[in-house]
This record gives structure tokens, sequence and C-alpha cells, in this order.
């Protein structure tokens, strides 16, 4: 079953390609065509960082004895939401130059943040 399921995914993905290449041949003016690229890029901006958040917020909330960068800004991070946005605000500063508010606090959060960086 779970076979079936990554089929019908993979065929969502086909779909959703021949949908946005109809609809980038449908558009005649430049500045719309351009308008679409830039979106398209910013989508996908945000989806990797959203798995980047997703992966560097599990390493830091995984069960630990060690010091993790969740348990050394618990007073910031106390709900699930400022979590998800910490850890969004990490993976988008990695774009553009990284930031020290949260810092890499184990060896696996170096590792991951190196990785990345």
């Amino acid at each position: 079953s779970s076979r079936i399921i990554r089929v019908v995914r993979l065929l969502r993905l086909v779909r959703m390609q021949e949908i946005m290449s109809n609809i980038t041949e449908r558009i005649q003016s430049d500045n719309l065509g351009q308008l679409v690229q830039i979106g398209k890029m910013v989508t996908l901006l945000w989806t990797i960082s959203h798995w980047t958040a997703c992966i560097w917020w599990g390493i830091g909330g995984r069960e630990t004895q060690d010091e993790t960068w969740v348990s050394l800004n618990a007073d910031k991070v106390a709900t699930i939401d400022a979590q998800y946005l910490v850890s969004l605000h990490w993976a988008l500063s990695q774009f553009s130059g990284g930031t020290d508010e949260v810092a890499p606090a184990s060896a696996v959060e170096r590792l991951y943040a190196v990785a990345m960086g």
C-alpha cells in the first residue's frame, strides 16, 4: 500500500509540472513571465528553508544529555510555533550570511550548520 501512495505522489508531481508548463506557455507578457519565474524561485527558496528548518529543529529538539540550541534558548522558544519560527529564521539566514542569535550547541548541530552554510 505504501508503494501505491508513493506512485500517487509522483503522479501529482508530474501533473504539477504539466500545469506549470501549460501556464508558462499561455503567458504572453514578458513581465508576467518574469513574475512567474520569481514566484517559482521564491517558492523553491521557502520549501528548501522549511525542510532545513524542520531538520534543524529535529536535531535541536532530540532527547540527549548534551546541550542543544533548543535547551540553551528555552526562554525564547517555549512553544512549538516559536521553535519553528526560530528554526525558519535560522534556515533563511543561512542563505544570507548566518546569524548569531541561535548558534549550534552540539557537535551534531555544528556539523549540520557547516553542511548548510
